[in-house]
């Protein structure tokens, strides 16, 4: 392939990686979110753990068929022992606790952002490392599931 045609197939990737429309064509919640921003927390090789963060926009219109709210109820990733939602919170210190479920509001968006709700990734089998991508599944309370790729590194979520 030339150059200049592997750089554009390459973006576009990229842009498919980071933006996904959660579960397309699965049917029920998950047609419903669309996730972006989806990235991992660079930690030192040594770590065992790290936090997944992204956002999550319902683009339902209310209640009904049409689309109302949408519970994310677990999580899981093949690069760790456990996957777990959880929120951080604190007064004098920082307090992390897990989380079962979280509602995404009809025409609301969830930020998982550093401090706050995310993702924790526990037991990791080998380290992550900057530019690598790790799969992450979401499941829905409706049972629909979606894989989403996290890219490890800059975590912009959050803003």
């Amino acid at each position: 392939m030339k150059r200049s045609v592997v750089i554009p197939l390459f973006m576009i990737f990229v842009l498919l990686a980071l933006s996904v429309r959660a579960g397309a064509g699965a049917g029920g919640e998950a047609d419903l979110i669309v996730i972006s921003d989806a990235s991992v927390q660079p930690v030192p090789p040594v770590s065992t753990g790290t936090a997944v963060y992204m956002k999550l926009t319902n683009i339902g219109a209310g209640a009904g068929a049409e689309g109302g709210d949408v519970g994310l109820v677990s999580v899981a990733s093949v690069c760790c022992r456990a996957a777990e939602l959880h929120r951080s919170s604190g007064g004098g210190f920082m307090k992390m606790e897990r989380v079962h479920e979280v509602v995404i509001k009809a025409g609301e968006t969830v930020r998982m952002a550093p401090g706050g709700l995310h993702i924790m990734l526990i037991g990791l089998k080998e380290p992550v490392r900057r530019g690598d991508t790790v799969p992450v599944t979401l499941t829905f309370r409706d049972g629909t599931l979606v894989t989403v790729s996290a890219l490890v590194g800059t975590v912009t979520s959050g803003k």
